[in-house]
Parts: C-alpha cells; sequence; structure tokens
C-alpha cells in the first residue's frame, strides 16, 4: 500500500491542474481534503489563467448567463485579500456566492440569539499584460440590521479589464445583494457591461466585435412549516451585438429561465438504519427569443442511507423524473464500504436522460460570450459504471475513481466559421453516434507540517472524438503560510485536445503548461495585500486560431476592513 500511495503522489506531482485553497484547512483527512480543495473562502474572486477550460467548469450565482465578466485577465482582488486562480474554470467571481444569510447567526434557545459583527469592506485591483489595463473596485458589506431583524450580504463593483493582449477593453457593473429575516431569504443581482466577441480577434476584416449585454437574477426561498421550503428563481440574459448579415447564425439573444420548487428534507429510520431524504417538485420554464419556449414538471428525491449495524455501509441514491417531450429520467446509486479505518471502497452506477437549459449548457462553456445562437438539441443520454477506492492515514489522503460510459446525442461544441474571412465562432449541437469512454481520476494530499501542505489531481479520458475534450488534466499546487503569509505556487498542465468533432480535417489544440505564484500578506485583521503573477513564463503561443491562450499576467491589490 505504502509504495501504491507513493507512486499516486509521485503521478500527481509531475501533472498539474488548479483547485482554490483556505489557509486554515490543513487537509489530513478526508474531510479536510474535500474542504481544502473546495476553497471555502468567503467570498473570494477568481482569476482566470487562459481562455480555455478544461476542466468541469461550474457557475455559482451569476444565474448561468454567458454574460458573465468572469473572464481572462482580470485582476484578481478578492474580498479577503487573496487571488484564486481558476485555469479556465467558468466559477463565478462574485465574492457573496459564498454567504449564505441562514448560517449568519446561532440559536442558543430560548430565542438567544448570538451578535454579528459588521463586516464592511473596500477593494482596490491593478494589473494586466505588459503594462496597467486592468482596474476593479467595490465595497463588501456583510452586516445585520438588529432593529428589523435582517440579515444582509451586499456586493458593488466596477471593473475594466483586457482578456488578453489583443482584445478591446470591456467592463462591466456588478450589484448583487442577499437579504434574510426569519423563514424567509431573498437574493437579487443585477450585472450590466461589454464583453470582447474573441470570434472577431484575427478578423481580416475591421470591425467592432464587442456586444453589450445584462444579465439580471432574482430568487426566493421562505420556510413554509419544519424542513418543508418553496423556493423561487428567475434569470434573464439579454445581450445586442453588431448583425452577421450573410450569416445564418447569430450572437444577438435574449433568453429567461424561471422556476418554482417545493422541498422537503427529513429523517427515517428503519430496523437497518437511517435515510436521511430530501424530496421535491417543481416547475422550470424558458423563453427564448429565436426558440420556441418550453415548461415542464418534474419530481425528484435524495436517500443517504446509513446502515446502523458494523457493516460500515452507507449509500447515496437519487431519482429525478421530469415531463419535458418525453419522459426523462436521471438515476443514480453509490455505495461506499468502509474495510477498515483508513480504506474505503465505493462503487454504483448510473443514467441520464433529462432536459439541460439553455443557460446551463452555455454557463459550463469556457467561452462564455463566444456561443453563437442554438436551438434544437436532444437530450443526452448516458449510462456510467462507477468504482473508487480512498485511504487515509495521518497526513496523506489519496482517492482514486474510475467509471465505464455509454453515451447518444452528447452535447458538444463546434468551431465553425461563422463568416467567411471574419468570423470563426463556437456553436452547440449533439454528437450523432454513440460513444463508449473510460474516465479516471486520482486526487492527493499531503500535510508536511503546519505551515506547508500540497494538493494533486489527475484525470484522464479516453474520450477524444467529441470536441474541447482532453484525454488528460493534471495539476499541483504547494501552499506555504506563516503567519500572515501565504504564498501558493500552482502547476498546470492542459492536454491535448481537438476544437471540431470526428472529420477529416480536425483542428486542433495542443497540449500546455503553466505556472502560477500568488502572494498574500495580512496586516492584523484590518488591512491584506496581494501580488499574484499568472502564468509566470508566458506559455501563451496562439495554440488555437483566434483564441491565443492568456499570457503573463499580473495583479496588485489591497483590501481595507473598516
Amino acid at each position: 500500500m505504502k509504495k501504491y500511495i507513493c507512486l499516486v503522489l509521485l503521478a500527481n506531482i509531475l501533472m498539474a491542474e488548479e483547485y482554490q485553497i483556505t489557509k486554515d484547512v490543513i487537509g489530513v483527512n478526508e474531510k479536510n481534503y474535500t474542504e481544502t480543495v473546495t476553497g471555502v473562502k468567503n467570498g473570494s474572486t477568481n482569476v482566470r489563467t487562459d481562455n480555455i477550460d478544461l476542466g468541469n467548469g461550474t457557475t455559482s450565482t451569476n444565474n448561468g448567463n454567458n454574460g458573465n465578466t468572469n473572464s481572462t485577465g482580470k485582476t484578481g482582488t478578492t474580498t479577503n485579500g487573496g487571488t484564486n486562480t481558476n485555469n479556465g474554470e467558468n466559477t463565478s467571481n462574485n465574492p457573496l456566492d459564498n454567504y449564505n444569510v441562514e448560517d449568519k447567526t446561532t440559536d442558543f434557545g430560548a430565542g438567544e440569539t448570538e451578535k454579528i459583527e459588521r463586516d464592511t469592506r473596500i477593494f482596490l485591483g491593478i494589473g494586466g499584460h505588459d503594462k496597467v489595463t486592468n482596474y476593479n473596485y467595490g465595497l463588501i458589506d456583510n452586516s445585520r440590521l438588529e432593529k428589523y431583524d435582517i440579515e444582509y450580504g451586499l456586493l458593488v463593483k466596477r471593473e475594466t479589464y483586457e482578456e488578453n493582449r489583443e482584445n478591446t477593453k470591456t467592463s462591466g457593473d456588478l450589484i448583487q445583494a442577499n437579504f434574510g429575516k426569519g423563514k424567509l431569504v431573498l437574493g437579487l443581482m443585477l450585472e450590466k457591461g461589454t464583453q470582447e466577441f474573441p470570434g472577431m480577434t484575427n478578423s481580416l476584416v475591421a470591425g467592432t466585435s464587442d456586444k453589450d449585454f445584462t444579465n439580471f437574477g432574482a430568487n426566493a426561498s421562505y420556510e413554509i412549516f419544519k424542513d418543508t421550503f418553496i423556493k423561487l428563481d428567475f434569470s434573464n440574459y439579454d445581450n445586442e451585438s453588431d448583425d452577421l448579415l450573410d450569416s445564418p447564425y447569430t450572437r444577438d439573444y435574449s433568453y429567461s429561465t424561471y422556476g418554482v420548487k417545493g422541498y422537503k428534507e427529513f429523517l427515517l429510520k428503519d430496523s437497518f438504519g437511517t435515510h436521511s431524504i430530501d424530496a421535491g417538485l417543481g416547475l422550470i420554464g424558458e423563453r427564448n427569443n429565436n426558440d420556441s419556449n418550453r415548461n415542464f414538471y418534474y419530481g425528484e428525491i435524495k436517500d443517504r442511507y446509513i446502515f446502523s449495524d458494523e457493516s460500515g455501509i452507507s449509500a447515496d441514491a437519487s431519482l429525478k423524473i421530469e415531463n419535458y417531450k418525453k419522459t426523462g429520467l436521471d438515476a443514480q446509486v453509490k455505495v461506499s464500504k468502509k474495510m477498515d479505518e483508513n480504506v474505503s471502497l465505493i462503487g454504483g452506477i448510473g443514467a441520464r436522460n433529462t432536459y439541460k437549459l439553455k443557460k446551463d449548457i452555455i454557463s459550463e462553456f469556457t467561452y462564455v460570450n463566444d456561443i453563437l445562437d442554438f436551438s434544437n438539441c436532444e437530450n443526452e443520454r448516458v449510462i456510467t459504471l462507477l468504482g473508487g477506492l480512498s485511504y487515509s492515514k495521518d497526513k496523506v489522503y489519496v482517492e482514486a475513481n474510475a467509471s465505464l460510459n455509454s453515451g447518444d446525442d452528447l452535447l458538444t461544441y463546434e468551431s465553425i466559421i461563422s463568416k467567411a474571412g471574419e468570423e470563426r465562432s463556437i456553436i452547440v449541437t449533439n454528437y450523432n453516434d454513440q460513444v463508449f469512454w473510460l474516465e479516471s481520476d486520482i486526487k492527493a494530499s499531503y500535510t508536511l507540517n503546519n505551515n506547508f501542505r500540497s494538493v494533486a489531481k489527475l484525470d484522464l479520458s479516453s474520450l477524444t472524438k467529441i470536441a474541447y475534450t482532453p484525454n488528460v488534466k493534471a495539476s499541483l499546487e504547494g501552499i506555504y503560510t506563516k503567519g500572515g503569509y501565504e504564498g501558493t505556487l500552482k502547476g498546470n498542465f492542459n492536454g491535448h485536445m481537438y476544437t471540431n468533432n470526428d472529420s477529416l480535417n480536425r483542428e486542433s489544440v495542443d497540449s500546455y503548461t503553466t505556472l502560477d505564484i500568488l502572494n498574500q500578506y495580512n496586516f492584523g485583521s484590518d488591512y491584506t495585500v496581494h501580488l499574484n503573477v499568472l502564468n509566470i513564463f508566458d506559455s501563451n503561443g496562439e495554440n488555437m486560431k483566434n483564441y491565443p491562450i492568456n499570457g503573463r499576467v499580473f495583479s496588485l491589490g489591497f483590501e481595507i476592513k473598516y
């Protein structure tokens, strides 16, 4: 086992991708590892090292719209002084993403509630490629209005930046607020700005490629009675830009999504163990100006089951059924068996055939402002068998997983010429052939002492027919903390991938490696400064036509609490 662990760690050390790290989590076991790589850093702003997302992009609270101004080359000022690089993950850059008003008080009984200290901060950041071109500044306020018994979080931010050396300047203004009173929680977000449309970067014909966008979202949840909630969501995205004239494609589009969901959380016990269940019913609607409108109902249930005997077995199961077009199904079962105090085995099966909203498809792709409008995509149909193991002892945690997958109508992205001689852009489509592929990943963390720790990850995939799917992704980062200083050195390896689906002439992007260094220093609890350099060795080279991987980017930021 020791030899195996050493080989796993060595394999991860030789390669790289990225994770966000919190300085107060050491990572000596599975729980700490999860907290470490998740990066629960209340209000961190992410900086993307390049334009290509080789990970499973996630979007937090930008409502999934491609008006997200989380773009390459941002200055990267964070709400608590540190900058987390993202290397292409489409993660929201919103400092309120991790703010939950329901978590800001602790009940002690008999109506006694812990007092909340007001947390108000201002931040300023500058940066750029070869010179200072990027700026951002704003205000963050998390507080409580005692008189009205209201907790709130507020973010106001303005920024101007360049996505890469060749693009025009783009800008954005963002305001987001969360409010909580008793059993009611409200959230609002408004973002307006101008973005570069990358397909025009190397155009042979002179012309502007900017587009103006407006992104609005609102949500509310209310606890009707104990552990029973109702939730409402609405989001709308609009953008306006130059017409493509003789092109059948358009990048002017507007869409909105709304939903209502009722759900209940409860515990059930039987003679074998305990069920922790979440069950809900909902309605989702989607409105698009260039496509047909959609409405569908769904029901879902999730069950976490822990056996009460000494077998060490637990199971997670979920089921979602929807009525869009034909009945859609998403079912997953995963079983975990604890072999001893250090080793656990995992196995599972899953089947998915459910509708994916347009806003979710767009938000998952790297080029958030470069997808031409699309319609009539079919549901993906995927069956998965998976297995894995985890090992945790002292300062080491290792997890390895593998899956065998079969899929039809997989959603994919295609690099196309949208206007002869002028634009190369991206469309969303289905890959119509059935595909079988293997995926595996290895994650590891090691803690040397209270000052130094490291996290590594390796992903392998045999799926080569689908565009923008690399065979290898990997990462390694070391974090050093002492006193008020925290420094991170990050290495990121992104493997070769194609930009067109299976055809006679497939364009591709070569593999590449980047190295980042992040530095943060806290002067007490009120002042923070950071200095970061992403892609230190400027390994951007024009690897993909019209989409240069971002070169060296620096950022200097300050934060003051008052």
